[in-house]
């Protein structure tokens, strides 16, 4: 009994902690522009320069990359509050062990601040590394929508949007409840629900969906099977009483 009162009387007091403590306060960030081209040699160096906003709060933002495999500066900047934003101008190092490609990934910016949380943001970015005189392959995106809002969603496989030249690309759709699949339309034509088209240059996709028939109302089969048995049994007497008419019509008097 005095565990469970002991127990009680903790909890309740957790509670009064959690509630007294002051709230976190919670800002933004934002980051422009909001994608980001870079044009490198694989002996030289290529820039991508951001305007990035911190209205609340001064502190520093660390820098990061996802699926970029080249070195870059800085890797955390400071940034002060207000809405003029600072600018931000990060460098790109070539590498020669790398061939000519277009580099599809990201720039992060997680800010870092003891006064308010403020959320990360990450900026698609394409990096034209060039080997030499060679031309890279050329990244194609390809745009996805749906007709009307809400009635599905379309899955892309590879995932992504964002694919290298010729790349082929499976498109499926899939209805939302209520919905069925209609047809394809803009760089896919049909009705079936899987399409597959080639990334030779970027291209736009919508999928049209419809509303799909209300279900045929359900016979009550029991009710059908007693109707069917009493036009057999009204057909059956009717045959009956014919035949006896017959009988006793032709009978002699």
């Amino acid at each position: 009994m005095k565990h469970s009162l002991l127990a009680a009387v903790m909890v309740y007091l957790l509670g009064l902690s959690l509630l007294a403590a002051p709230a976190v306060a919670q800002g933004e960030l934002r980051v422009s522009p909001p994608k980001m081209t870079v044009e490198l040699l694989a002996n030289g160096t290529g820039e991508a320069e951001f305007t990035v906003i911190i209205p609340d709060v001064s502190c520093d933002v660390e820098i990061g990359v996802e699926n970029i495999p080249l070195d870059y500066d800085p890797k955390t900047v400071w940034v002060e509050a207000g809405e003029e934003g600072t600018e931000v101008v990060l460098t790109f190092y070539g590498d020669e062990s790398v061939a000519s490609m277009v580099i599809v990934g990201k720039i992060t910016f997680l800010p870092v601040s003891e006064a308010m949380f403020v959320p990360g943001i990450k900026v698609p970015t394409h990096i034209i590394h060039r080997a030499g005189d060679v031309a890279p392959t050329p990244a194609r995106s390809l745009d996805v929508s749906v007709e009307p809002p809400g009635s599905g969603s379309v899955k892309l496989d590879p995932t992504g949007g964002t694919y290298t030249s010729g790349e082929e690309v499976t498109l499926t759709a899939v209805p939302a409840e209520g919905y069925i699949f209609d047809r394809w339309s803009g760089d896919a034509s049909g009705t079936g629900g899987e399409v597959g088209i080639t990334m030779d240059e970027d291209k736009s996709v919508t999928g049209h969906f419809t509303e799909a028939p209300p279900p045929a109302a359900e016979e009550d089969e029991g009710l059908a099977g007693w109707v069917y048995i009493l036009i057999g049994v009204l057909g059956g007497a009717v045959v009956l009483l014919g035949g006896l008419w017959l009988i006793l019509w032709r009978r002699p008097a």
